[in-house]
């Protein structure tokens, strides 16, 4: 067999040859299916495990190269990759379905925010209480209390020279004030914005709220000032 004739070996491979084979791989790869961290949606769209990736990475920036890079496409073809993956119709679905669950997901986050806050600037002291003005036993609380306004309870036992043993209830609340500014962050009426004399406005009117709250007992327990 004359020189000419012998098939040339790896190394001596156009580039041009190992580039569109590796580009060729890496838009069709063929490993096993992706588990992907937002659901089994990945078989759905008919995914392999690349593709899945560079749907994940492009939904959280929308950068093509950024996310070829990111699901281990070389630098050299990670352009040209991603170009090829986004003008596939299962890419591009894929994308759009990741982008409304998320989305989703984040309406429901800020909802359930919103709904706590709101339910704990309007918690009330006096449903600690039962007819006969006795503190109710914690089990008894309200939700609101329970898991979110009370940040501390100390109960002190003392026992007098006759043997009684008596128990003293101190508990330490969150602070409204936070709260409020926190829910007045989250509907951006509260916001950095250069005019502290507006901003401090909005605090003092929180600030009058959460004083005037329904059910305020003092004396029996205190409610830390904000100031």
């Amino acid at each position: 067999m004359s020189n000419n004739c012998k098939p040339r070996s790896k190394s001596q491979r156009p580039v041009a040859d190992q580039s569109y084979s590796e580009q060729q791989h890496a838009e069709t790869n063929a490993n096993a299916p992706f588990d992907g961290h937002e659901g089994d949606w990945t078989d759905e769209f008919d995914l392999t495990e690349q593709q899945a990736e560079f749907v994940q990475y492009y939904s959280d920036h929308g950068v093509g190269i950024r996310a070829a890079r990111q699901a281990g496409i070389r630098k050299q073809i990670a352009k040209r990759v991603s170009q090829a993956l986004l003008k596939k119709p299962n890419i591009r679905d894929a994308i759009r379905y990741l982008e409304k669950v998320r989305r989703s997901r984040g309406e429901l986050n800020k909802k359930f925010v919103l709904e706590r806050l709101k339910s704990e600037l309007n918690a009330d002291i006096g449903d600690l209480y039962d007819a006969d003005n006795r503190l109710k036993s914690i089990g008894e609380w309200p939700e609101a209390f329970r898991l979110g306004m009370v940040e501390a309870i100390d109960v002190k036992t003392t026992e007098t020279k006759n043997g009684t043993v008596t128990q003293s209830l101190s508990v330490k609340f969150a602070s409204r004030i936070k709260r409020m500014e926190m829910l007045m962050r989250s509907l951006e009426m509260f916001r950095p914005t250069g005019k502290e004399d507006v901003q401090a406005e909005l605090l003092a009117a929180a600030r009058e709220i959460t004083r005037t709250a329904p059910g305020a007992r003092p004396g029996q327990i205190s409610v830390p000032d904000d100031d």
